[in-house]
Order: C-alpha cells, then structure tokens, then sequence
C-alpha cells in the first residue's frame, strides 16, 4: 500500500457543546440548615388513566432530620402535581423514632397525581 504523503486526524472534543436556552444562570441556594432526607418505596401505582393524565400512587415514604425537633419539616410534605381533595390524598404516619443522627418518620402515603406525559416516536 502506497503512502500518499499526508493524514487526516481529527480533533474531537468528548464533551457536548453547552445548550443556550436563554436564560440566565441559575445560582444555587444552599440551605441554611440542615438537610430533610426523603426515601420512598412505592407499593402500587393504578388507575391509570392517560385521557384524562391521571395515576394513582401508594407508597411508604421516610425522612431523617438532623436538625431541631420543633422544625422538623417531615409533617408539611406534600406530592407534587398530588390532587388535594379531602381524603384523596393521605399521609398517614405510620413510626416516628428519636434516634442519636436525629429524627427518623414513616409515613404510608396515598395521593392522585396528574401528569403531562410526553409522548415521542
């Protein structure tokens, strides 16, 4: 095989090109205490309904706070895109342990959620 005298190499940068989507840059808050460590393991998700962007969700659901007890935000959670309608959604308290790392709750959660889906071929 003849060597024809030069060589094509490329330069390739592994990284992706940063998106402008034009907004400004976001600067991140950190919070001023301690941080509410949130766990979930979801039991069943049914009625499912895409007409209508509906599901439902059970789920049992725990958090550590290390900080002050009296500030323990565990009891003001809320589901996101949840349906608050009287007894449609509940969190329920199952456990609350006072433990040496803080406080430890468990709650069994049951709520509607609508949701946008996003369908794409």
């Amino acid at each position: 095989m003849a060597h024809l005298g030069w060589s094509a190499k490329a330069d390739v940068d592994p990284r992706p090109t940063p998106i402008d989507w034009g907004s400004a840059p976001v600067e991140r808050v950190e919070p001023a205490g301690p941080p509410l460590r949130i766990g979930a393991y979801v039991t069943n998700i049914s009625d499912i309904d895409l007409l209508q962007d509906l599901f439902s969700v059970e789920m049992l659901l725990w958090t550590t706070w290390a900080g002050d007890t009296q500030a323990d935000p565990s009891d003001q959670l809320m589901i996101l895109n949840g349906i608050y309608d009287g007894d449609i959604q509940r969190f329920e308290r199952v456990s609350h342990e006072q433990t040496a790392a803080g406080a430890w709750n468990l709650y069994r959660v049951r709520s509607a959620v609508v949701k946008r889906w996003r369908l794409m071929s």
